[in-house]
Order: structure tokens, then sequence, then C-alpha cells
């Protein structure tokens, strides 16, 4: 938080004065130039290079002279880093925003929900070289005008590429299919996550159905005002639902084929508890040599993967390695989990993070890490995937425990583990599989309007 006296009887300005907005540019810049970990490989698919992207907005911050000048120029400041898991956040006593829907405010879980117009829209990844939206759901009462599968050709007035454009810099995003499913639900609601400037008292878009184009002006309503039809969530015909858990829900043929169908929800806290709870299900009835299709496009990251890999993968596989970028904040960061590990818990935000104790963490940590921090080191030497699964000088290779002949994974842009999950192996008999042969394919389905 940055302060100065305003002029004002000696009131605090949460924005500062421009010397102290540029020391804080300076310093975020510095900052992330020694701490972060870039990946290469994503700059170069994106074809940005973060540090320079992040320099471009220099006189925005400098030159703020309003609570909203700052706060925008410090989120685009931020999302120019292109990493989901950024963010920032208001803080008490700092600056603040007439509307803060949907900002995150550090001090409190809860965040003041946005209005919304009674559509909501989703991309069609049909062509990767341009986003288009098309219409998912309707709220009730509202079916007469916009429909389900409709186009959406323009926003408040723009084209949609247009209006994508500009309204990329205030979004976090790691990779481009994220950037457009988070674009696709941003855009019917009146959210603080995008400056003033870009909403009207109602939303307008123009669509299109068969032949016809037409405009409409849809308000924005209180969310809980709103019931939805669910059509696009995900339905598997033949298959009904048995079971639900905080991992996934489980589904099993109508017509006793040797096939499960698991609903990915994410890694979370409860993630080896669910699995048991599949593995003991699938025992009792005599489906340990299922085939098993795991739908992944409503999933998120997490941890603990290889644990649900072992169980969903029928060949050994080896967990990714990671390394550490040495900086000035490894030594508190060892601090950390040291505590945790004293406490019995390692947890990577508030998900215990180990199959042991955490003890091939800690020996990693107060060796390999402790001396490349001291030697002045770039980064440290690379080991299995947080050293969860298997300790620091092992292949990181898992035995995989399913007999059924393969899993077949259907991925958005769902985080680390499940990229590693389709890496274990592909289906070399399904057309468009990239990912080798193994037990796993992935099966990319384009939008179609009307049903996912």
């Amino acid at each position: 938080m940055v302060t100065a006296c305003d002029g004002k009887k000696g009131v605090p300005s949460p924005i500062g004065t421009p010397e102290q907005r540029a020391a804080l540019f300076d310093y975020i810049l510095e900052r992330t130039a020694d701490r972060e970990a870039f990946s290469p490989v994503k700059n170069a698919t994106l074809g940005i290079d973060p540090l320079v992207d992040m320099e471009r907005h220099r006189d925005a911050v400098v030159s703020a002279s309003t609570d909203i000048e700052l706060f925008y120029a410090l989120a685009r400041l931020s999302n120019a880093r292109r990493d989901r898991h950024l963010e920032i956040a208001l803080v008490p006593g700092g600056v603040e925003l007439p509307d803060a829907a949907g900002v995150a405010r550090i001090g409190s879980d809860a965040e003041t929900s946005a209005h919304r117009a009674p559509v909501k829209l989703l991309p069609d990844y049909s062509n990767p070289a341009a986003l288009q939206l098309f219409v998912s759901d309707v709220a009730a009462g509202w079916e007469d005008r916009p429909r389900v599968g409709d186009r959406v050709l323009s926003v408040n007035g723009q084209p949609v590429a247009t209006y994508l454009n500009a309204i990329e810099p205030y979004i976090r995003y790691s990779t481009v299919p994220n950037l457009w499913w988070n674009a696709a639900n941003l855009i019917p609601q009146r959210s603080a996550l995008l400056p003033p400037q870009f909403y009207r008292e109602n939303l307008r878009i123009e669509l299109q159905r068969a032949d016809e184009r037409f405009t409409l002006s849809l308000p924005y309503l209180r969310p809980d005002s709103l019931t939805w039809t669910d059509i696009v969530e995900p339905r598997y015909d033949g298959f009904r639902s048995v079971t639900g858990t905080s991992t996934f829900d489980l589904h099993v043929s109508n017509d006793d084929l040797p096939v499960i169908v698991l609903g990915w929800h994410g890694f979370r806290e409860d993630l080896v508890r669910d699995i048991d709870s599949l593995v003991a299900w699938a025992a009792r009835h005599d489906a340990l040599g299922h085939s098993v299709i795991v739908d992944a496009t409503r999933s998120r990251g997490g941890s603990n993967g290889a644990y649900a890999m072992q169980r969903l993968a029928s060949r050994p596989f080896k967990v990714p390695f990671g390394n550490l970028r040495m900086s000035d904040v490894i030594a508190p960061f060892i601090a950390q989990k040291r505590a945790e590990y004293e406490r019995g818990r390692v947890d990577d935000g508030g998900v215990a993070e180990t199959l042991d104790n955490g003890s091939w963490l800690m020996d990693w940590l107060d060796t390999d890490v402790t001396r490349a921090l001291e030697a002045g080191d770039e980064y440290s030497n690379d080991v299995p995937f947080k050293l969860a699964h298997a300790p620091k000088d092992t292949s990181g290779s898992v035995r995989g425990h399913c007999r059924g002949q393969r899993s077949r994974v259907r991925d958005r842009d769902a985080g680390g583990w499940l990229l590693q999950h389709v890496g274990v192996g592909g289906d070399p008999d399904v057309p468009g599989d990239r990912s080798g042969s193994g037990t796993v394919h992935v099966v990319h389905r384009a939008h179609d309007p009307t049903q996912r």
C-alpha cells in the first residue's frame, strides 16, 4: 500500500505521490525479475516477454490521479505476467473502488457478486485463429429473446474480436483458451474486474441466428434473481449418476458396459479420500478392470495428482519434475515449510501436499536447495514434483494400478496435473490423438452451439 498526504488537512492519499508510485513500479518490476520463474515455452507460444510488457505500464501507474486509475493500471501491470494464479486485491485503508463487485479483498473471503445480464456465453474453439462466442444459457423468462446457440457478433457496438482485444489486459490468464473462457464468462457481468468505461446501462449484444442478425439490450440483474437451465452442463447419454464427491461425479453405463465416466472437479483437499472411495466402490462392483472416461472440462488444478493418476492409469508413468528459482523469498519459504512439517502437515493452499510426512521435501530444502541458495545459483536441481510422491534421488517413476484398457480425458485448460495425465500416454487407435502410445487419450471437441 502506498500513501501520501494529499494536501487536504494532512489526510493520507491511498494513491501516494508520483514519486512513490514510480518507486512502487520499480519495486514490482525488480522483484518480478528476481523472483519469477517464467516459462520460456509459454512465453514463446504466446509471443510475449512479460518484463517488457510490464514496463509498458509504467507511465499509467506513475501518472494515475485517482483510485480507479491506479487500480486498473496495477491490474494491467499484474496481468502482463500472463499467470492466472496472480492477481491484485484491495486492502484496508488502501485504494478503493466505487463498486468492487468481483474483486478480491484482503482480510475477507467474500466477494460482492456482480450483477449480470440474463445470458451466459461460451467460446467456440473450432477456429483457434479467431474467438467466436455463442449464447450457452438463457435465464428463465428471457427465452423469447436470446436463444441458446445464437452467435455473438458484437458487444456494446464493437465486434467480438475488437472487444476481446480491449478487455484482454484486465483478464488473468495463462493460455489463449483460458483467456477466451474467462472473457466469455466476464462479458455478461457488470464486474469491477473491468473499468467502468466498458459498461453501459444495459448490455448490448448483436446476435446471429441462421441468416437473421439482431441487437438486444439486456439489463444487469441480481444473480440470485436468475434461474438457469444449465443446458450446456456435461451430460452423458447412456450413463447414470451413481455418486458425487468434491473431486468427481461417478457415472456408470445403463447397459452394463465395462466403462465408467468421471466428471472431474479438481485435485483438492479430499482427493485421496475420494479416490480411495472410488477404488473401494470398484472393488465391490467388480469394476476394477473397467475403462475410465475422465471429463475434465470443468476441472481446475490442485495437488496429489499422481495419487489419482496411479489409480486411473494402467502403465507406469513419471511424475513431472520441477525446481525452484533462487531469490530472497526462498529462505522464508523453507522456514514456512519447516513450520508446516513440524505441525505434521505440509500444505498447498490448505491442501495436504505430500503423501509421506513431508520428510522428502524437507530433506531437499535443507540440503540441495540451501546449497544452491548459498552458492548464488539461479535455479535448484530438478526433482520429482514437490517431492510429494517420490524422493529426490529417484527417477520419479510411479506404477499405475488401473486394470482398464485406457482412460480418456477431455480438457480445456485444467492445470498441470491434467496435462501430466495427458502425458502418461495416448490411444494410437483414435484419430487426432496428440500424446503417443499408452493409456490416456484426450478428446477435444469443438462447441456445438446447442450441446457440449
